[in-house]
């Protein structure tokens, strides 16, 4: 073996071959896998920045109307009603109407507001009320959850989605496709039953 010397603080010690060869390689492998580390996270990091920019998280869908009008929103007024009914029509304010503002209720949403606005506009009047009348009985009670229902009705199909418009061709496509699909069901039908009358085994 080779013998080396080294001067420690003026000292001179001895170190084998051997043992220097073994330190070199183990701090080969030190920085080794330091390096592997540092390239690990360099490498995870970068791959979790491109995740981030190229994956599109949905937007939170907003909330629909559930149908429930708090009261404290709505504007009742009651008087009597029109048409046949005795005395009692000049007595009793069993007729109903019914208002909320629109513009100044927290339970819809800014584009829901703009919706109903545009879609029942017959039914607003110029300061923004969404107004809905009921005479159906003579009952205040029942015209009032008549005209609750109107309202609520009302508001639910303005804020329905619009149907979906088909060009003549993508109906064409379609209606050939159900054509092929009724075609393969009937098929497939036919050879069930074959396979059914099979098993029986022969008449007598």
């Amino acid at each position: 073996k080779q013998w080396y010397q080294r001067r420690v603080h003026g000292e001179t010690s001895e170190m084998s071959a051997t043992i220097l060869l073994q330190q070199i390689l183990k701090n080969i492998q030190t920085q080794r896998s330091k390096v592997y580390i540092v390239g690990q996270k360099s490498l995870f990091s970068t791959t979790c920045k491109q995740y981030n920019k190229n994956v599109k998280f949905p937007a939170e869908p907003e909330a629909q109307f559930d149908g429930e009008i708090p009261v404290k929103d709505l504007k009742i007024t009651y008087s009597t009603s029109s048409g046949p009914g005795g005395q009692n029509v000049n007595k009793v304010a069993t007729k109903v109407d019914i208002r909320v503002h629109i513009e100044s209720v927290s339970w819809l949403s800014p584009d829901a507001k703009t919706k109903i606005l545009e879609k029942l506009k017959p039914s607003l009047t110029k300061d923004g009320w969404l107004v809905t009348k009921s005479e159906k009985t003579r009952s205040q009670s029942l015209n009032q959850e008549d005209a609750l229902q109107k309202m609520r009705e009302n508001i639910r199909l303005a804020l329905e989605p619009p149907k979906p418009v088909f060009t003549e061709e993508e109906l064409k496509k379609m209606k050939k496709g159900k054509a092929k699909a009724n075609k393969e069901r009937l098929k497939n039908k036919k050879l069930r039953g074959d396979t059914k009358q099979s098993r029986g085994g022969p008449g007598f």
